[in-house]
């Protein structure tokens, strides 16, 4: 059993966080390679920028479509709201994906966080594009029937 050095949790041999407070625990897990953590840093910081840049262009589409409203505006503030989802799921993968290059002990933990952001992110996208698709379908639909 592996104790907890944060709260004293005792722990399966083969747990890389404690089942309690999440803290990694001792143990000499693995290690990425210097230029592992390099390949994985740029990953980082490569999703890094593309989630700033998804949160600013959404903000700025939200702002815009709550201007426009009364205009029919409502179609820029999903597209925000879509930006502003999106890039935040990538930030948090880019956060997770950091995490692996600037700690030590728990690479292996810190990869299997990152992988689950990502499946996150894209379980997020999936559902967004069947919706996209669908609605698609439906205007198509309602077009052929209103002439």
């Amino acid at each position: 059993m592996k104790t907890c050095p944060k709260c004293g949790t005792s722990n399966p041999e083969d747990a890389s966080k404690c089942v309690k407070c999440d803290s990694p625990l001792p143990g000499g897990g693995y290690e990425f390679t210097e230029e592992q953590n390099r390949v994985i840093g740029s990953l980082a910081s490569s999703m890094g920028w593309v989630s700033a840049i998804l949160v600013i262009v959404g903000l700025l589409q939200l702002v815009l479509g709550t201007a426009q409203l009364s205009k029919g505006g409502i179609a820029a503030i999903v597209q925000a709201v879509v930006l502003l989802v999106v890039g935040w799921l990538t930030h948090k993968a880019s956060k997770e994906f950091r995490e692996i290059t600037t700690s030590e002990g728990n690479d292996l933990g810190h990869l299997m966080d990152a992988l689950e952001a990502l499946r996150e992110l894209y379980r997020i996208q999936v559902i967004l594009i069947c919706v996209a698709v669908t609605l698609v379908f439906l205007a198509i639909a309602v077009g052929m029937f209103v002439r």
